[in-house]
């Protein structure tokens, strides 16, 4: 059955304040605003997350740099 309400495409989501520093950050590096990082963001992650699904080998856990 069809429903007469719309979807938002808003989301309001809870940050942590070093979450929030870090997307500022971002975003004045690239010129964007706080809203605009966020997606590109999240969309980074999940391009990652399908990259690993894909390529088994981007899975392990970097190893750290010898001294």
């Amino acid at each position: 059955m069809f429903e007469s309400q719309t979807r938002s495409t808003t989301a309001r989501i809870r940050m942590p304040i070093e979450f929030l520093a870090v997307v500022d950050e971002y975003a004045a590096a690239h010129g964007l605003p706080r809203s605009v990082a966020v997606r590109a963001l999240i969309m980074r992650g999940m391009a990652w997350e399908e990259a690993k699904h894909q390529q088994p080998q981007l899975q392990q856990q970097p190893q750290p740099l010898a001294a």
